[in-house]
């Protein structure tokens, strides 16, 4: 229930948390936001998902927001199959980086996997700076994927962490 993008060259993109790298894999939308900010809901959300070398996951979340186009995502939308299980093997060249914020202040705890089997011992790293889309953009999205979130968890005992 997503669309996932899986970039055939990630050798350069990895995600350090401490000394441990986590290598990237694939990133993927979910509609709504899977997180909050403040109690603010987002339209959507970006997941960046890693694994190191010990199998183990980190996701990187970024919200998005309406606002201005995005034309990293915009290459991606035009590129998006035209039916669900479609695969389209087209060769995109996708800037990670255009779909990050400048600013890399995030939120990180442990947390699971947020679709079945929902596993635990995910390292979730949320941005707590939106990047923008259209209207157009998350409506596409929104089209693509119907509600493909899970609702927001509550904190129980997790220990929610601040970084830069």
């Amino acid at each position: 229930h997503t669309l996932q993008f899986a970039p055939q060259e990630t050798s350069a993109a990895v995600l350090m948390i401490g000394q441990d790298m986590f290598s990237f894999a694939q990133f993927h939308f979910h509609v709504p936001a899977e997180h909050t900010l403040d109690r603010r809901a987002f339209p959507v959300e970006l997941h960046f998902v890693h694994r190191n070398s010990a199998g183990n996951l980190a996701v990187l979340g970024v919200f998005i927001e309406d606002g201005a186009e995005n034309a990293e995502l915009a290459a991606l939308l035009a590129a998006m199959p035209a039916a669900q299980g479609e695969e389209n093997a087209a060769q995109l060249e996708v800037d990670l980086n255009a779909l990050l914020p400048a600013d890399r202040a995030y939120f990180a705890y442990a947390g699971s996997l947020t679709t079945p089997p929902c596993s635990e011992g995910v390292r979730w790293n949320v941005l707590a700076t939106p990047i923008f889309a259209s209207r157009d953009q998350i409506e596409a999205l929104t089209a693509a994927l119907g509600a493909s979130n899970r609702e927001v968890q509550p904190l129980n005992t997790r220990v929610l962490t601040f970084g830069e």
